[in-house]
């Protein structure tokens, strides 16, 4: 007797135990899983890392290295990894980021609109000229 022959047995069981419908609530899962993120934020340490932040991108522009950072900070009692700094680095820089273009993106929307409202005046004082 082979190898597979001993297995399928086992895995014909397994298939049809996942066909039973399971029940779940989503509204609780997405409550546990929203939990996760509101941890993730309340961590004090990235929180004083994000104060820090701007400070930190100045030193890397400066030519400062990530590992003289991280012991500085690790000397001030702000102790991270070098995969954390580099993470927390990245996604500080996305949201800034973000945040940039987002505002960009609603100045533009409000040009737009200003441009739009400006050439329908326009229109509307041509046509009541004529």
């Amino acid at each position: 007797m082979q190898m597979e022959d001993l297995m399928q047995p086992n895995m014909n069981r397994a298939s049809k135990a996942s066909k039973v419908p399971v029940q779940y609530d989503l509204q609780a899962d997405i409550e546990e899983l929203r939990k996760l993120l509101s941890e993730r934020h309340a961590d004090p340490r990235k929180q004083r890392f994000g104060d820090l932040y701007d400070t930190i991108q100045a030193l890397i522009a400066a030519g400062v290295s990530h590992a003289a950072i991280i012991r500085k900070l690790k000397s001030m009692d702000l102790s991270i990894s070098p995969v954390t700094f580099k993470n927390w680095i990245a996604e500080m820089r996305g949201e800034r980021e973000g945040q940039v273009a987002s505002k960009r993106s609603e100045e533009q929307s409000s040009q737009m609109q200003e441009a739009m409202r400006r050439a329908s005046a326009r229109g509307v004082d041509g046509r009541a000229g004529q």
